[in-house]
């Protein structure tokens, strides 16, 4: 889907944090779903799929509480590259308020988190280890650590929103 520049206003951005919140909500429990179904794949990708839109949630939060202008810039990352999205707002956010503890993960979330969503969606043949990649790879000890970092992450930046 192809979403074109504009700046937003105050309630347009209020209006953007609370659809991105219930969106993270639903993911985050679609994911607890499949995590107690045994479907690892599903519960890794609506777990980065939650993380992500938190980043966005971030990003529009930061907008409004600091009043900082959507221009198009921000528009790009919040709404285009999807690594760029998640790493940016979480960096940001974290960093400003000195919470250095997410640091390792902000890398991982941009690359790897990206690498392990398109894992669990689709099949794909490397031709490094000349096997095939596909969602039913990825096991329950995996599903398990990023439901539980998506989990830490959500909790962590709405606490952090909370004490504003």
């Amino acid at each position: 889907m192809k979403t074109s520049w504009k700046t937003l206003n105050y309630r347009q951005i209020r209006r953007g944090m609370e659809l991105c919140n219930d969106n993270v909500v639903r993911l985050m429990r679609n994911a607890a779903i499949a995590l107690k179904d045994h479907q690892w794949a599903a519960t890794v990708y609506q777990a980065v799929l939650a993380m992500e839109e938190q980043g966005r949630l971030l990003l529009l939060y930061e907008a409004y509480i600091d009043g900082v202008i959507i221009d198009k810039e921000m528009w790009r990352i919040m709404f285009g590259d999807h690594r760029k999205k998640i790493t940016a707002a979480a960096a940001a956010f974290f960093i400003q308020r000195d919470k250095r503890k997410w640091r390792r993960t902000l890398d991982k979330m941009g690359a790897e988190f990206q690498e392990l969503k398109e894992r669990a969606l689709y099949v794909n043949f490397d031709s490094r280890t000349n096997r095939w990649i596909h969602p039913g790879r990825i096991d329950s000890k995996k599903a398990m650590q990023v439901f539980k970092t998506a989990a830490e992450f959500v909790k962590d930046t709405r606490q952090l929103m909370s004490d504003e």
